[in-house]
């Protein structure tokens, strides 16, 4: 049988060791490797459970990323928009991007999504650029305190 290699038996089972029948330098460099792998058995379970935690960090990084999962900024605010003054920057913002996608726009974008909406409506009344821009300076600010 070419390619496959015979394994060796020890490599198959294990071996019960009387120590008191070895001889005294290997009794004792079996105890001493017994203690060594015991002293280090608790880092590696620590360095496993690190490998886990990463490993579950990548997969949800992953799913975000293939978009199975929605990202931790987008997750929705409880009532934030229910207290907001009617045609403010910050409604419209609420209004128009609920799930947080303003994070992801320019400001001007964001002005002229409002104005188009506005016009859409029939309103001739909208927030201005300064208003929006520092309802999302303000915005930012507060999102980042929360963290």
């Amino acid at each position: 049988m070419k390619g496959r290699r015979k394994k060796h038996p020890a490599d198959q089972r294990y071996i019960p060791v009387d120590i008191d029948r070895l001889p005294k330098e290997t009794a004792d460099a079996l105890k001493r490797l017994h203690a060594d792998w015991k002293a280090a058995e608790p880092a590696a379970k620590a360095t496993r459970e690190l490998h886990e935690r990463v490993g579950r960090k990548l997969d949800y990084v992953a799913k975000v990323r293939d978009g199975l999962l929605p990202p931790p900024w987008m997750k929705r605010q409880p009532a934030a928009s229910d207290n907001l003054k009617p045609g403010s920057a910050a409604a419209w913002i609420a209004e128009l991007y609920p799930h947080g996608e303003w994070r992801l726009l320019p400001v001007k974008g964001i002005h002229q999504a409002i104005e188009r909406e506005a016009k859409r409506r029939g309103l001739n009344k909208w927030p201005s650029y300064s208003a929006v821009r520092s309802e999302l300076k303000a915005a930012q600010k507060t999102q980042k305190a929360q963290r």
